[in-house]
């Protein structure tokens, strides 16, 4: 079972038996733009007014009288919430099929279009109807990466089942509580999972272990593969590059591991750092080297520049994908949260990346 400590309002937890924090010393960012700007409701208004997002404000705010929420590709080809007419009339986008269509027979590869969601969902946080829809609240991503995620895993799966109307799973090879890494979840009807794992890493790791999660997955419509997975770093005030080296070098053993078994399929991976991109340790670690081991470039395929903790600071949860191996097609903060308050239970902030890879 996860740790029980008592947090403190940090970007991860003080020394007890499991993780709480304290905030990153790194300049305010300036704020990213949201992933489908809407209009906020009236301020004091106890509804949601029509074609204006109800969780616009991080929260849940049910729609006004005779409008329902309904979740489609409103602009552009993010998927998030607007509020709509209760009628047949309704004018709305492609929606979310609600019995998801199997995909297409796979054909001998392709170019691959994938939708990534990271967020440290916070270890007290029980609630897994709340937390699958903050995730889906924005887009639906088809391969999502949780933090901190200390309740089960399949009902964690159906939860986000039902938020999204896709079918999503748990990542192979999670047996039991290993540590704080990043727990994968993936739509099946987009994904077949070939192999993964979660394994504790054999470090002096702080607030309790640290674990490091791989998965490899097949795009059923191509045939593409694709590596991820990640691991949430131990909190050390004022850095401590020899540990969080210990900690990636276990991850990155795996990550290598399965590029050896898995030639074609480009790594991406993501978590909660504790670290801002500016940091030796991830500044070295996409340029290829974790301390004494050498390894492949990666790229920030986020790029947030706002703060991805309620405490304020940078962002500290990133993803990073092998270098040159992607085209970015959209990234950054999904614009939830506000600076001081915690969102839905986490003191943390989602981020997203849209990527393109594999054959054109």
């Amino acid at each position: 079972p996860a740790p029980t400590p008592t947090p403190m309002p940090a970007p991860t937890p003080a020394p007890t038996p499991a993780p709480v924090r304290t905030s990153t010393p790194t300049p305010a960012p300036t704020p990213a733009p949201t992933l489908a700007p809407t209009p906020a409701p009236a301020s004091g208004g106890s509804c949601t007014p029509l074609d204006v997002d109800p969780w616009v404000s991080g929260s849940l705010v049910e729609c006004c009288a005779s409008t329902e929420k309904v979740v489609g590709q409103w602009k552009g080809t993010n998927w998030y919430y607007l509020c709509k007419a209760s009628t047949p009339a309704s004018t709305s986008p492609t929606l979310a099929p609600a019995s998801p269509t199997p995909p297409p027979a796979a054909t001998s590869g392709g170019r691959v279009t994938t939708k990534l969601l990271e967020w440290n969902v916070y270890y007290g946080n029980k609630d897994t109807g709340k937390m699958a829809r903050a995730i889906v609240a924005k887009l639906v991503p088809d391969i999502i990466g949780l933090c901190e995620l200390t309740v089960s895993m399949t009902e964690m799966a159906q939860a986000l089942t039902t938020a999204s109307g896709s079918r999503f799973q748990v990542q192979p090879g999670h047996t039991g509580w290993k540590g704080y890494g990043t727990d994968i979840f993936y739509n099946s009807d987009k994904w077949e999972a070939l192999e993964g794992g979660v394994q504790t890493v054999g470090c002096s790791s702080r607030q309790g272990n640290r674990a490091a999660n791989w998965v490899v997955l097949k795009d059923k419509a191509t045939g593409e593969k694709l590596i991820t997975g990640g691991i949430h770093l131990s909190y050390c005030e004022g850095g401590c590059d020899s540990l969080h080296e210990c900690e990636l070098q276990a991850l990155y053993a795996k990550l290598e591991e399965m590029k050896k078994k898995h030639p074609s399929a480009p790594v991406v991976w993501m978590g909660d750092m504790n670290r801002n991109m500016q940091a030796t340790v991830m500044r070295n670690l996409v340029n290829g080297s974790i301390g004494s081991m050498t390894t492949f470039k990666a790229d920030d395929v986020c790029k947030t520049t706002k703060s991805t903790h309620m405490a304020g600071g940078g962002a500290i949860d990133h993803i990073l994908g092998e270098l040159g191996a992607f085209k970015i097609r959209e990234g950054g903060s999904t614009g939830q949260g506000v600076i001081g308050q915690n969102l839905e239970g986490s003191d943390h902030f989602p981020i997203y990346s849209i990527l393109d890879f594999g054959r054109r």
